[in-house]
């Protein structure tokens, strides 16, 4: 495993449960109503809040004052178009496909916005690192990205995550679910999803 050393922090933690990203109690529209009514559009609602916060959480000035105007039109000219069940499903898909998408000139990947796939990945860094010998733990994740060789069978992938070690330790960490490689990188590097993502796809490739 290769390892490298940082003294970045960041107290940002962001956790997730099923239920909408808004107070239903607030709700102001038919489709708002319509969320907090239907379990499965109150997921659909937490995956793209927890996709929205990932996207612009370590983006630039630029690219997060464009996301939260795209964001806002999408609100209002398409979600609350919506007076049906069917209609908010396939808008809730179609936007969460944008905004989960990672993109570099290296790889393309998305952001994990699943709760219980989060979970897990997090729970498996956690148990890789207890394995080698790391006992330092594990906290909050800000952000974790999957990698998927197109190549392959689609059967492995790889995880990388923004995570705090030891409640104060800004770090990059990756594993691959097949071969389990793991790697942590503790210094020299940048705050963003597409770092992240190139990070995964170069140290810890689907396959090994």
């Amino acid at each position: 495993m290769r390892m490298v050393y940082s003294l970045l922090a960041l107290s940002c933690i962001c956790t997730n449960i099923y239920a909408a990203g808004f107070d239903c109690g607030k709700a102001a529209t038919t489709a708002e109503e319509l969320v907090c009514k239907n379990t499965r559009l109150s997921e659909l609602d937490s995956m793209l809040n927890r996709a929205y916060r990932m996207s612009t959480l370590y983006a630039s000035k630029q690219a997060t004052l464009a996301t939260q105007a795209e964001q806002k039109d999408w609100l209002t000219t398409v979600r609350d178009k919506c007076k049906d069940e069917e209609c908010l499903a396939k808008a809730y898909y179609s936007r969460l496909d944008t905004l989960v998408s990672v993109k570099t000139s290296m790889s393309e990947g998305k952001y994990v916005v699943n709760e219980a796939e989060f979970s897990q990945q997090v729970a498996d860094f956690r148990i890789s690192l207890a394995r080698i010998g790391i006992s330092a733990h594990l906290s909050a994740c800000p952000a974790m990205v999957e990698f998927r060789d197109k190549t392959n069978t689609g059967r492995d992938r790889s995880y990388g995550a923004f995570c705090l070690l030891n409640g104060d330790r800004l770090v990059m960490i990756c594993d691959d679910t097949m071969v389990g490689k793991l790697t942590l990188k503790l210094y020299g590097f940048v705050v963003s999803g597409n770092e992240l993502l190139d990070f995964t796809k170069a140290n810890c490739p689907p396959g090994g």
